[in-house]
């Protein structure tokens, strides 16, 4: 029991509850008023730190940032969608297999906004690795850790948009790429793709790269 895992839920152990004034014996009501403003004080303090800069998100459920419509029961992790300027201009760090869950909360978010997005990078959700979630030409959500463009034909000047930044802007952006990159349990591969598919990945390895249109 960490004193980091208690810090971002923004609740106190039981035993310092008690020294700090937690009367003995105290009623079903009072032990309700107690636990409430506990609650309230966790969450000013977690949106302290997020103003400060301290998390990309405003809340923070379990170290993870909170949605509204997080399926805790069937497991469905949707993430907020990170919008500071100054975090998604920092390069990722590579990914390993010990980053399932960040695949897999990536995956399920971009499935949540299927309908407005064909690819998320990993710190569009506040966390720093070179993971990308695309959608590939049968609607397939296709996750790749550590992406790398290793060969790019047929430039062409086009505008894109992001999830995390407002309106349209210009790209430059290849028809055709080769990519290379490893899967969730660290097999490579090396794929090409043309059309949608590669101008997606262009741009969710860009946000790995800290690069934002």
């Amino acid at each position: 029991m960490g004193i980091g895992r208690w810090a971002c839920r923004g609740v106190v152990p039981g035993r310092i509850l008690r020294k700090a004034g937690r009367p003995e014996g105290a009623g079903v009501q009072q032990r309700r008023t107690f636990r409430k403003r506990e609650r309230a004080e966790g969450e000013r303090a977690t949106e302290a730190s997020a103003a400060k800069g301290w998390c990309p998100s405003a809340r923070v459920y379990r170290n993870r940032p909170y949605d509204a419509r997080t399926n805790k029961k069937g497991g469905t992790m949707i993430r907020n969608i990170t919008t500071q300027r100054f975090f998604l201009r920092q390069p990722s760090s590579e990914a390993t297999p010990a980053d399932g869950n960040v695949v897999q909360d990536l995956i399920d978010t971009l499935e949540a906004h299927r309908s407005t997005c064909v690819g998320m990078a990993a710190n569009m959700i506040g966390q720093r690795k070179r993971i990308i979630a695309v959608m590939d030409k049968s609607e397939r959500i296709v996750a790749m850790l550590n992406p790398r463009i290793v060969r790019a034909d047929g430039p062409y000047e086009t505008e894109e948009g992001c999830l995390s930044l407002e309106g349209v802007r210009p790209a430059t952006r290849f028809r055709s790429i080769e990519v290379a990159y490893e899967d969730a349990h660290g097999a490579s591969h090396v794929e090409r793709y043309a059309g949608r598919v590669a101008q997606a990945i262009q741009h969710e390895i860009d946000h790995c790269n800290g690069i934002v249109i």
